[in-house]
């Protein structure tokens, strides 16, 4: 089994620097979807057995994007609530420099460990439950050599792919998170999980 997850296109949000969790909305900017097309364009040739995307706009509309340059004439997405962004309660919408003011940001950004302690929304431990639980959810419903694409967020990926691979919550933000209309791939294999790119952008 074959595993694609992707990160969202580029939003205005993204663009204002405002804070974009799992409350909020924003639709994707010309670039966000010229990413979305050329990550689909990349993934073309692959016939996908399973779609999974969360329920916020920002991944339908991506995932929508890369499904119109597949060779797949008929598709359907399957929406599930535990893959959007994480929580930033009151603070989403807010412009990053009012979380920073706030005090949340330098743990939010780098002591992910800490902010676990601190979280005013969700923390990377809940976020990673959830995805994890969702993750073993879409495996146990693919066959053997099936193609599954996750279409989702920056955090709540993150979580994902760095617990995979058994990093440690304190490592999280190391090397950074995934960047707009990159895909990550994974193969699952005997119950276990190799990763084969990781936060690939076509060019």
């Amino acid at each position: 089994m074959r595993l694609y997850m992707v990160r969202h296109g580029q939003t205005e949000y993204n663009l204002q620097k405002r804070i974009q969790g799992g409350n909020v909305d924003s639709p994707l900017t010309v670039k966000g979807i010229q990413g979305a097309k050329k990550l689909g364009k990349a993934l073309e040739h692959i016939s996908f057995n399973h779609i999974y995307v969360s329920p916020q706009q920002r991944a339908q509309d991506t995932a929508k994007y890369i499904m119109e340059e597949n060779q797949i004439p008929q598709y359907s997405f399957v929406v599930d609530n535990r893959l959007r962004e994480i929580s930033f309660g009151e603070f989403d919408g807010h412009l990053i420099k009012d979380f920073e003011q706030a005090g949340y940001y330098e743990l939010f950004r780098n002591h992910p460990d800490i902010y676990d302690k601190n979280a005013i929304g969700e923390t990377y431990l809940q976020v990673t439950n959830r995805m994890q639980e969702a993750l073993k959810d879409i495996v146990g419903q693919a066959q053997e050599n099936d193609h599954v694409l996750i279409v989702a967020h920056s955090i709540s990926l993150t979580c994902l792919i760095k617990s995979l691979n058994g990093i440690s919550i304190s490592n999280y933000r190391k090397n950074g998170v995934l960047d707009n209309s990159s895909v990550t791939v994974f193969d699952y294999i005997d119950n276990q999980y190799q990763m084969c790119c990781y936060n690939v952008v076509p060019k």
